[in-house]
């Protein structure tokens, strides 16, 4: 008798039909905040750049005021980890966000910070940021550091950059206004 309830089961099994599977929303990469042309996580171009406004945006995480070289940013950890820090421009709103942990992704790039860099040839300028290259796309709203000496990475030869694929990446930086456009007057 078992057996013949177990053949009716699978004949009923082979004729059902459910409805078609939906595609699963895209995921997230990876990573305690992405970085993308319009955002950094929650930050946009419309954030406020204080320390209230960016503790409540980051509740959960440490948001420290630190004054460096005389410039202002905010500090945010995750207990000991540097995740990244918010520069505020003079009228309070976002300048840029520097992500200096590998928990912060890219959401069309591979950048991570640690990681060896590739995609040099979507580059089209560097300038010195103290010590170290930072790169960008004209245009772009995302900029790459890395862990190397300037050189000659600043001349304006793109060909130049390819020596950057394969080099540690040592900060992304996300911008509200894009990199390499000219300021409006």
């Amino acid at each position: 008798m078992r057996s013949v309830h177990v053949a009716g089961l699978v004949v009923a099994a082979g004729c059902w039909r459910g409805a078609p599977a939906e595609k699963p929303a895209p995921q997230r990469p990876a990573g305690a905040f992405a970085i993308s042309q319009t955002a950094f996580g929650p930050l946009d171009a419309h954030s406020t750049a204080t320390l209230v406004p960016l503790r409540q945006t980051f509740a959960g995480l440490d948001v420290r005021p630190v004054n460096d070289d005389d410039t202002l940013e905010y500090r945010v950890f995750s207990g000991d980890e540097l995740l990244f820090y918010v520069v505020p421009d003079d009228d309070g709103t976002i300048f840029n966000v520097h992500a200096t942990s590998p928990k912060v992704t890219v959401v069309d790039r591979d950048w991570r910070v640690g990681a060896p860099f590739q995609g040099a040839a979507r580059l089209t300028t560097c300038e010195c940021w103290g010590d170290n290259p930072t790169c960008w796309k004209t245009g772009d709203h995302l900029a790459v550091n890395f862990a190397r000496a300037c050189g000659e990475l600043v001349h304006g030869d793109r060909r130049n950059l390819r020596v950057l694929d394969g080099v540690a990446v040592q900060r992304m930086i996300w911008s509200p206004k894009p990199f390499g456009a000219p300021a409006p007057e």
